[in-house]
């Protein structure tokens, strides 16, 4: 996983405004780092079902 996908992640997780990460990832506007976080999101749920089977990912994220 790329670094600023992963500090977009993470940041978001631990309540850094979107606004923060954004600038810190230099990306031109929040609009930017929403669409990461989402791509993420749904990433990770799917991992988790394969994983955990589906709904599994219920209790991640």
């Amino acid at each position: 996983m790329e670094t600023h996908r992963l500090g977009v992640l993470l940041g978001g997780r631990r309540g850094v405004p979107l606004e923060e990460i954004a600038e810190l990832c230099g990306h031109s506007c929040p609009a930017v780092t929403r669409g990461y976080r989402h791509q993420l999101k749904a990433l990770i749920a799917k991992g988790a079902d394969a994983v955990f089977g589906p709904g599994g990912s219920a209790s991640v994220g």
